[in-house]
């Protein structure tokens, strides 16, 4: 999955710091994959920090404690992309989720990344519910309904 400013050539255009920090820190669970290298992943299950190595996966979700959750994150560097990472933050999100009690689990994502929750478990809401966004900002990923 991607972040969702990306320069033309695909770079991630830097984030407010600040913002991302207080956006962790509200979310409800939080779940991060460190390798000392990004093959060594493979070959070390003793879980790293981040003084031990370096973040290559990451993802989170936002819940109410008690009814339903939201998950709006899960990313890893494209040169480990297709070898399970996503699919064991994801997992690890859900069992974290399903812990508290918590089935309602929404996954907010772009079309590209429908197949990937697909095969994780997903399927379409039964209420046919489809995702808005309200914007200040003028920010070009949200579209107008026109209506």
């Amino acid at each position: 999955m991607t972040f969702p400013n990306t320069t033309p050539d695909g770079h991630v255009e830097p984030v407010d710091v600040t913002k991302l920090k207080k956006a962790v820190s509200h979310s409800s669970v939080v779940v991060s994959v460190f390798a000392k290298t990004e093959d060594e992943w493979y070959n070390r299950m003793v879980p790293l920090n981040a003084l031990s190595g370096e973040l290559v996966g990451f993802g989170r979700a936002v819940c109410d404690g008690a009814l339903t959750a939201s998950i709006y994150d899960v990313m890893v560097i494209p040169s480990l992309q297709g070898r399970g990472i996503g699919r064991m933050i994801l997992q690890r999100i859900i069992r974290l989720l399903t812990n508290k009690g918590i089935y309602d689990i929404a996954a907010l994502c772009s079309d590209q990344e429908m197949d990937f929750f697909k095969a994780c478990g997903f399927g379409d809401d039964m209420l046919g519910s489809t995702t808005m966004m309200y914007t200040r900002s003028g920010n070009d990923m949200v579209i107008s309904a026109d209506r």
